[in-house]
């Protein structure tokens, strides 16, 4: 079974530390479901990454979003944001 990582973000005011490393690490290696293979899903910090294990997988194909769907998906959202108690 395959975990999926994405959306990983560090405040700005706290980088340079380690600290993306070590939550990453933490969550691949201690976390409960240590042991499985991860997909990790980034468009940047790529050395961190690999430091952490990962790398290309030739099998790992994706269809991104379409312009539609996205739209689609931000519209459900706002209606959902809107609805919630203040």
């Amino acid at each position: 079974m395959t975990r999926d990582l994405a959306g990983v973000t560090v405040l700005e005011e706290c980088r340079g530390r380690g600290l993306g490393l070590e939550l990453v690490r933490e969550i691949a290696e201690n976390g409960p479901q240590a042991g499985r293979r991860w997909v990790l899903h980034t468009r940047d910090m790529h050395g961190l990454d690999e430091k952490l294990g990962f790398g290309p997988d030739e099998r790992l194909m994706e269809r991104p979003v379409s312009p539609r769907e996205r739209a689609a998906r931000t519209a459900s959202s706002r209606a959902r944001r809107r609805s919630l108690p203040a």
